[in-house]
C-alpha cells in the first residue's frame, strides 16, 4: 500500500491531544514509526474520539508491518466516525496481509466508492482478487491500475500472469515487455517471458530469456529446468541434460527436474537412467499418475521382458486418474 498519511482534517479543541497529534506527524515523516505510534496513542488517550489519530496510528503500525494492530486502529477510526476513503483502503490492505481476502475486497470496494482516485487502490484490490482466485476481477483491476498509472511495472507483470493463465501468451509478452522497461534486471520478467515464448514455439527467444534469467540469478533451479525443456524441444538433448543437471544440483528434490531429465534420457535411449529418474520423482510425488505412466513407457522401451512391469505402472497411473 502506498500510504497517504495525514490529510487535512478538522481537529478537536483539546490542545494537548492536537499537540501530540502534530508531533506524531512530524515524527512519522522522520521515519520514527514506533515513536509516532506512541504519540498518536497518547493523543487518543487525551481525546478518545480522535478518529484521524487512530487512523494515523494504524498507518504507523502498517509501516512496522504489524497489520493486526494497524487494522485495530483503522477500525477504531471508523468507530469514531472518521470514515474517509483512505481508512477503508487501510482496512483493505491489512485484511489482505492477514489473509482475509473477501473482507479486503469489501473494504476496497467502499474505498473506491468514496474516492476512485486513491493512489494504488485498484492495484491493491487486484492483488486481493488474485489471492481469492477471482482472476477476471483481478484482470479488470490490473487493467484499471495500468490506465491510471502506466509507469508502474508490477501491474503489467501481474496482468501478464493472468494472460498466461488464460493461454494468451502474445498478450502476456506485450505486458512483460512493458514491465521490462521498468524492471530490466528482474529475473521473473525474463523467466515468465521465456515460458510464453516456449509455449508459442519461439525456441530461440525462449532460450535467450532463460539465459538472461540465469545470468541475473544463477541460483534458481527453475530457470535451468525451463532452459532444459526448451533445449529438449530444440532436439539439443545433451545440453538439455546438462542444464537440468545444474538445476538438480541446486535443488535435489525438484520433481520437475527428475521428470524432465528422465524424459531426455528416455528419448536418447538411456532407459535405465530414465527409470532411475522417474523412480526418484515417484518417491517425491507418489500420487502423481503421470510419473507412473512415464515409468510404464520406460519399461515398455526395454522390450518384451518388461511388458508386465510396464502394465503394472500403466494401471497405477490409471488408478491415480492419469490417462494419455
Amino acid at each position: 500500500m502506498i500510504i497517504q498519511p495525514f490529510l487535512v482534517v478538522t481537529l478537536p479543541d483539546n490542545e494537548k491531544a492536537v499537540e501530540l497529534y502534530k508531533n506524531g506527524i512530524t515524527t512519522f515523516h522522520e521515519k520514527k514509526f514506533d515513536e509516532a505510534l506512541k504519540m498518536f496513542n497518547d493523543a487518543v488517550a487525551e481525546e478518545p474520539d480522535f478518529g484521524v489519530a487512530y487512523h494515523n496510528a494504524g498507518i504507523c503500525a502498517q509501516r512496522t508491518e504489524n497489520f493486526g494492530l494497524a487494522l485495530e486502529k483503522h477500525l477504531k477510526a471508523l468507530d469514531c466516525g472518521y470514515d474517509a476513503a483512505d481508512v477503508y483502503q487501510g482496512c483493505g490492505f491489512c485484511f489482505y496481509k492477514l489473509g482475509e481476502y473477501i473482507k479486503a475486497i469489501e473494504n476496497y470496494n467502499i474505498a473506491i466508492q468514496k474516492d476512485a482516485k486513491l493512489q494504488n487502490v485498484f492495484f491493491e484490490r487486484a492483488e486481493a482478487h488474485l489471492a481469492a482466485g477471482n482472476f477476471e476481477a483481478a484482470f479488470e483491476d490490473y487493467s484499471e491500475a495500468i490506465r491510471t498509472n502506466p509507469d508502474a511495472a508490477e501491474q503489467y507483470f501481474k496482468r501478464a500472469l493472468i494472460f498466461m493463465n488464460r493461454g494468451e501468451y502474445e498478450k502476456a509478452i506485450e505486458d512483460l515487455n512493458e514491465a521490462k522497461i521498468f524492471k530490466s534486471n528482474d529475473v521473473q520478467v525474463y523467466s515468465n517471458r521465456a515460458v510464453c515464448y516456449h509455449q508459442l514455439g519461439m525456441l530461440k527467444e525462449a532460450e535467450a530469456d532463460y539465459n538472461t534469467a540465469i545470468f541475473l540469478n544463477p541460483h534458481l533451479a527453475e530457470s535451468y529446468f525451463g532452459l532444459g525443456a526448451v533445449l529438449y524441444d530444440a532436439d539439443n538433448y545433451e545440453q538439455a541434460i546438462k542444464s537440468i543437471n545444474t538445476g538438480l544440483a541446486l535443488n535435489q528434490e525438484a520433481i520437475q527436474g527428475f521428470v524432465l531429465r528422465g524424459i531426455c534420457y528416455l528419448t536418447v535411449g538411456a532407459v535405465d537412467d530414465a527409470i532411475n529418474d522417474f523412480d526418484k520423482a515417484a518417491e517425491l510425488a507418489p500420487e502423481d499418475g503421470e510419473i507412473y505412466f512415464l515409468l510404464a513407457e520406460a519399461y515398455a522401451a526395454k522390450g518384451d521382458s518388461e511388458i508386465q512391469q510396464a502394465e503394472i505402472y500403466r494401471q497405477k497411473a490409471a488408478d491415480l486418474g492419469f490417462t494419455e
